[in-house]
This record gives structure tokens, C-alpha cells and sequence, in this order.
């Protein structure tokens, strides 16, 4: 019949319109500090807000945490001198009975991260018997939680902070049921106290991306994550995007981030 394409005709064009390139895929320029929109991978996963924190996912996240600890590379400091070692708390709990990740802001008028969003911690001490007692010691002084509630899954690689002086562990770990405005707040180190569910934290309308041009450490992408009271981003969005890998993969599917190329996550 007249104006009926043959199969092998329809075949070769099939084949230049598959080679075509996806030019949607190509990454947005870098141009910080201006946030961008990270690509998210789409996969499927078992694990959900509803059974997050059960005892079978617990066991998975632990294991998680000390299979990766096998393979942790040790980090190079800035200089000979051993840097200084700090810790902090990744608290996920539940609030109102909803999964969720505690956050402090910082006051303002401090010398060190002055004005940020952390998660509680601190510099570690001559009588911390290793980095989570750390976290939860100053977890405990900061914020006013219950140290016997909390329960440590694992933590993660050092971290260098600004200028590669301190490194800082994350310590990954469920404080259970948290009613935020009982908690006895040390306002000399905590300006405000706020938490972000952990649905919206994989929620992928809330994810983000800054893309970063150091002197000496090239260039590299931190995660931004909105949703929340405050922005959460730099390293504290960092610690928490390697946390969400272990504890809700799937359910968090977040590009592999590109930080600070001197390091291989």
C-alpha cells in the first residue's frame, strides 16, 4: 500500500531517533552560591515512614553501619599536626508519631558556627571513651535529651570541618519519642530547637544541590534540603545525606554527591 513505511525502514528510524541526545539530562551550570536542583533517582524500596524505625530495619541499618566502617579510608589532614576530633548526634526519634531528624540552630553571636544549623555535639574530651559518648554527652548538655534513650546504630567516616583543622564523626542513633518543647535547652549554645520529618527530608521537591569553587579544594556539591524551619545544608546536609543512604536507601534516592574530590565516598 502507497505511504506504508517497510519494517526495516521503520527499524533505521527507530535507531536515529534513539541516538538522539537527552539533552535534559545534561547537568545545570555551576554557579554558586545560587541552589540547583539535583537529578533523583526513581527506585523502588521496601522501607517506608510506617516502618522505618521496626526492629528488622534497625538490624539492616546497623548492619549497614558496620559493613561500610570495614571499608572506611582514612582521611588526609591539612597538615602534619594530628587534627582536632570532635562528634555529634544524627538524632532521628519520632515526633507526633511521625519519623524525624532533631536540628539546633545556632546563636548568632557565637565564634564558631555562629548562626548555623548543626545537629548537637561538640569537641571530644580526655574522658570520652570513644566518639558516640561524645555525641551523647553533648547531646545531653545542649539539648536537654535523655542519654539512657538514646540508641546508637552506628556512625560515620570523620568529616574535616573548616579548613581541615577538625574532624567531626557523625554518630547515626534513635532517641524514640520526642516531645521537642520539654526539653531543657541550653540557650547559650542552642538558639533554637526544630525538627524536619523524615518524609519530607526524601521528599524529592525539598532536595537540592550547592555547587561550591575552592582555591584549594576545587569544586564540589554539597546537598541542600528545604522543608523545614531553616535551610539545611554545607556539612551538616552532608552528614545527613550519608545518614539517610544507611537508614532509609530507596526512600531516599539522592544522586551520589560529589564532596571535596580529595575524598571517595
Amino acid at each position: 500500500m502507497a505511504g506504508v513505511l517497510d519494517p526495516d525502514t521503520l527499524d533505521s528510524l527507530d535507531a536515529r531517533i534513539n541516538s538522539v541526545p537527552d539533552f535534559s539530562q545534561r547537568p545545570l551550570p555551576a554557579t554558586p552560591p545560587e541552589i540547583q536542583r539535583p537529578k533523583v533517582k526513581e527506585t523502588k524500596s521496601h522501607i517506608t515512614v510506617d516502618n522505618i524505625f521496626l526492629a528488622a530495619n534497625v538490624d539492616r541499618i546497623k548492619d549497614a553501619f558496620l559493613r561500610s566502617s570495614k571499608h572506611t579510608k582514612r582521611y588526609p589532614g591539612s597538615s602534619d599536626k594530628t587534627p582536632k576530633q570532635a562528634a555529634v548526634l544524627v538524632p532521628f526519634c519520632l515526633i507526633s508519631g511521625e519519623p524525624a531528624v532533631i536540628f539546633i540552630l545556632r546563636p548568632g553571636d557565637l565564634s564558631n558556627h555562629g548562626a548555623e544549623v548543626c545537629f548537637p555535639g561538640g569537641m571530644v574530651q580526655s574522658s570520652d571513651t570513644d566518639r558516640a559518648h561524645t555525641a551523647i554527652r553533648e547531646t545531653v548538655e545542649e539539648i536537654g535529651l535523655d542519654g539512657n534513650q538514646i540508641s546508637v546504630w552506628g556512625q560515620l567516616p570523620p568529616i574535616p570541618g573548616h579548613n581541615w583543622q577538625t574532624f567531626i564523626t557523625p554518630v547515626v542513633g534513635y532517641c524514640g519519642k520526642v516531645n521537642l518543647p520539654t526539653l531543657r535547652v541550653n540557650h547559650k549554645e542552642v538558639a533554637d530547637l526544630f525538627s524536619i520529618t523524615v518524609e519530607s527530608l526524601c521528599n524529592p521537591v525539598n532536595l537540592k544541590y550547592t555547587r561550591f569553587r575552592g582555591t584549594t579544594t576545587g569544586s564540589y556539591t554539597l546537598p541542600a534540603f528545604l522543608g523545614g524551619r531553616y535551610r539545611v545544608w554545607g556539612l551538616t546536609g552532608m552528614m545527613l545525606h550519608l545518614s539517610l543512604l544507611h537508614v532509609a536507601p530507596g526512600m531516599y534516592s539522592f544522586r551520589k554527591v560529589d564532596f571535596l574530590k580529595r575524598q571517595s565516598w
